[in-house]
């Protein structure tokens, strides 16, 4: 079976020739007819045997190595067989959704063989981009009307080649250039190229900075298993003294599993936000799981399974605007922030002391962010793929180390050159905390200059947002200007969705409706009969949230002008204030209890999840079972660890894909596969790092308290 498939495989080569030869350069459908049949590898190799190709300005290695190739399959020698076949022919649906043809990338990798010269030599595969040149119109585009086609950000036909690693990458640019050429395709770009390498030679190959990530998480992961050996032979030991293991109990996973799993019920938290919290970071999970093959140049490979490109002309982006929702991040963090500092400062509370606990925040922030980047960047050491996307996340990191360090991910010249962008709005909170504690601070010793200063703030805010939707002729919202308008979404969420100031409205607003809630201005939603009835239909609120674009279009009579959208921009976080103030309102009674429960120190952070202390708390109070305040905090604490290692998972995932996914059920079990693996991540994240990061700064504030 093996001989009659080699020898169909020269059948084809000989009759290519033919073919090859009897096409008129003129006869573009002719041409395309015979590309689909054999594929874009036979149309190269088939250049190769040409006698045009020995003219052309290839080094010599690669040449002697190429006709080596092909004349050992006339010998019928199995590796160039298996050299042609590792190539990509042409895309799945090619001329409907398909984009690529990644070809075997493993087959490739692992192939070998002795060169002309005698010694041995090994394939190298190469993943391009192409795109044809001769589709001037809707007759002639016999490929490309069904898809979204932007070479800059990866949306063109990509093929694999699996060409013999002593040709470089311009060698392979003037064969591929030449091959392609008649029949009017043109290469784009080549996107990766790779050779086999061992986990040594990577190291040894490694930047500077990659080694020197790899051996600080290496210690950091020695530290935590020899911690935990250290802890556990303590329990061992009882006549041992405790104090002498202390500072390993930090480490141990034997404590980071405890605070997952043992909530600190004396801490009087929240169940209202753990439950916001869950439901946050789960849209967020599954969103960038969806959508971030588009953000990472990887929507190729889900291309035909998506089926997003058939809606290419849609305007649902333009009507519907879901971006509400994202601001719940905001609200959540800014609830949160708010009703701790209100619950732990007095009027006596030092501002200096503030300070020093917004440093203790940054300083966590910064070595957790740091930590993620870490394994971003080392991850090339351990695993591959044919796009190369982790290759170049990894890069981005390194050109982006410092930013990351001291928390500026939101601050980004270009997408593809961020490195954990999933913290954006952490770092947006955290330059924002200083106002919050300056508000709360002057709250609690002058309220009604702090009101004051809080709704001036907020109502300045918004104006900014104007000014800034007119002056920069920006997009009203993500997809406003058109589903196969790449260029302008990632424009929005660079310039517009990042940018601190574009949430400063939404973050002073929870400042705000704690002090309401605080001084039980809440009941206004109760005791107003119109109120009481938009606070029972927050849903319907919601979806007019959702679809109030398409009301406005029909007022302004559809006409996008500058001051049109500046208005609308401000309108609509007007109602996004008036849904979120009846979110916080009706929880004001939980707020009050937890806000009203004054704690022994001043702290930013949530208490300490350390603390197994069997006192419920509120819990009795609010018949609430400790059981469901479990349950909630050990799947919040997952979530929030999977939320801060998600990302590097996601790329890594995609990045190992070696052949596209083509249908629905496919696509489904791969976006399942991606939810465990980052949920597993973040509980081994949340044992390794999280965890003792959280026990050591624990440790030092109370130290500090005392």
């Amino acid at each position: 079976m093996l001989f009659i498939k080699y020898l169909n495989i020269i059948l084809l080569l000989i009759n290519s020739n033919i073919v090859y030869s009897h096409v008129s350069p003129s006869d573009f459908f002719a041409k395309q007819s015979f590309l689909i049949q054999t594929g874009f590898s036979n149309i190269v190799w088939t250049y190769i045997e040409s006698s045009d190709f020995k003219h052309q300005n290839v080094s010599s290695p690669c040449k002697s190595s190429l006709y080596h190739a092909v004349e050992s399959s006339e010998q019928g020698n199995d590796w160039p067989f298996k050299l042609f076949e590792a190539s990509g022919r042409v895309p799945a649906d090619f001329t409907g959704l398909g984009y690529i043809d990644p070809g075997n990338y493993e087959q490739c990798l692992n192939l070998d063989w002795i060169g002309p010269s005698g010694l041995k030599e090994a394939s190298k595969y190469c993943l391009t981009s192409l795109l044809p040149n001769n589709e001037q119109s809707a007759h002639t585009k016999i490929y490309t009307q069904d898809k979204l086609i932007d070479e800059r950000h990866a949306l063109d036909i990509q093929i694999g080649f699996c060409i013999p690693s002593t040709c470089s990458n311009d060698d392979l640019t003037i064969v591929l250039t030449e091959a392609l050429k008649a029949y009017s395709w043109d290469l784009v770009a080549i996107r990766n190229c790779e050779v086999k390498t061992h986990f040594i030679e990577r190291l040894v190959q490694a930047s500077t900075l990659q080694k020197i990530c790899l051996s600080i998480l290496a210690f950091l992961i020695f530290t935590v298993l020899y911690s935990t050996y250290l802890d556990r032979k303590l329990k061992r030991n009882e006549s041992e003294s405790p104090r002498k293991l202390a500072w390993y109990k930090h480490f141990s996973i034997y404590s980071s599993y405890r605070q997952i799993v043992q909530p600190n019920m004396s801490s009087d938290r929240m169940l209202s936000l753990i439950k916001f919290a869950i439901l946050l970071h789960s849209i967020v999970l599954i969103l960038h799981t969806l959508i971030w093959p588009s953000f990472i140049k990887a929507f190729p490979f889900i291309a035909v399974s998506s089926g997003v490109t058939h809606y290419k002309d849609t305007k649902i982006p333009i009507y519907v605007n879901g971006e509400w929702i994202n601001e719940g991040l905001f609200v959540y963090g800014g609830f949160a922030r708010s009703a701790d500092l209100w619950k732990n400062v007095g009027p006596e509370t030092s501002f200096i002391r503030l300070l020093v606990n917004i440093l203790f925040k940054f300083i966590a922030l910064s070595i957790l962010m740091t930590s993620t980047m870490f394994v971003q960047i080392v991850l090339p050491l351990f695993t591959s793929g044919p796009s190369g996307i982790i290759k170049s996340s990894a890069n981005a990191c390194e050109k982006s180390f410092f930013k990351v360090i001291f928390a500026q991910a939101h601050w980004i010249d270009d997408p593809y050159d961020a490195c954990v962008i999933h913290y954006w709005s952490v770092c947006v909170e955290c330059h924002y905390l200083i106002l919050v504690v300056t508000l709360i601070y002057l709250y609690k010793r002058h309220p009604k200059a702090a009101l004051s200063l809080n709704i001036i703030s907020l109502v300045a805010a918004l104006l900014l947002v104007a000014v800034h939707t007119y002056h920069n002729q920006y997009p009203f919202q993500i997809g406003s200007r058109g589903a196969d308008n790449f260029d302008e979404t990632l424009r929005y969420v660079v310039n517009v969705n990042m940018t601190a100031s574009r949430h400063l409205w939404i973050y002073l607003l929870t400042t705000l409706c704690i002090y309401l809630i605080m001084n039980s201005h809440h009941y206004i939603i109760n005791k107003v009969h119109r109120l009481g009835i938009i606070s029972r239909n927050l849903t319907i609120f919601g979806i007019f949230l959702t679809i109030n674009r398409l009301l406005y279009m029909l007022v302004t009579n559809f006409n996008n002008t500058r001051l049109n959208d500046a208005i609308y921009s401000v309108l609509h976080r007007i109602l996004i204030i008036i849904f979120y103030s009846f979110v916080m309102f009706l929880h004001g009674e939980e707020t009050k209890r937890y806000c009203s429960n004054k704690v022994g120190k001043v702290g930013i952070e949530e208490s300490n999840n350390n603390d197994n202390s069997n006192n419920k708390g509120n819990i009795e109070d609010t018949s609430i079972s400790p059981g469901r305040v479990k349950f909630y905090h050990i799947v919040s604490a997952i979530l929030r660890s999977s939320y801060c290692i998600h990302l590097p998972i996601l790329i890594m995932f995609t990045s190992s894909l070696k052949n596209p996914i083509l249908t629905q059920s496919e696509l489904i079990y791969h976006v399942t596969m991606q939810i465990v693996c980052c949920l597993i991540g973040g509980f081994l994240f949340h044992l390794f790092f999280i965890g003792p990061l959280t026990s050591i700064f624990i440790s030092l504030k109370k130290s500090k308290s005392h």
